[in-house]
């Protein structure tokens, strides 16, 4: 039986959460995880394995950029996509710089994000899961922090 690649989305909007579950599950053919901050997000990366990240820029307890570091950190090789209504220049440059894939505006470009979907999640995924799972520590304001916590939190 194939192995259905997992992303984890991190968003503070219900309504975006909510879009993008139906629309990955149901357009995309994807499994997702719905956190919706920073913490939540370490929680769940702490006890689950995740194929792909896809973050908002503004959450209420860090920035998508901390959180990409942080995960960046723990999976080194896995995309991990900010997707923001932020469209500055720097903004994306400081997603880049911090190791993000790729940087997508929403709503206007979500039509890039099944490409960028099936672009990354079209490589072999893990067949053995069960590895030690990366474990991440509380986001932090002072740079990548490389702490172990362990929680509970998958929608």
């Amino acid at each position: 039986m194939p192995v259905i690649p997992r992303i984890l989305y991190v968003d503070d909007d219900v309504d975006n959460c909510e879009m993008m579950k139906y629309w990955i599950r149901e357009e995309c053919g994807y499994d997702i995880a719905i956190a919706m901050d920073g913490k939540e997000a370490l929680e769940m990366i702490g006890k689950e394995y995740f194929d792909l990240f896809l973050l908002d820029y503004c959450l209420p307890d860090t920035t998508g950029i901390r959180l990409c570091e942080n995960i960046r950190s723990l999976y080194p090789e896995a995309p991990i996509a900010l997707y923001s209504a932020l469209d500055r220049e720097i903004d994306k440059e400081r997603a880049i710089a911090a190791g993000a894939t790729s940087y997508i505006v929403k709503p206007e470009e979500l039509d890039q994000i099944k490409p960028f979907l099936n672009r990354y999640l079209s490589l072999p995924i893990p067949v053995n899961r069960s590895r030690e799972m990366p474990t991440a520590a509380e986001p932090s304001s002072k740079g990548v922090h490389r702490g172990r916590t362990r929680a509970s939190g998958i929608v």
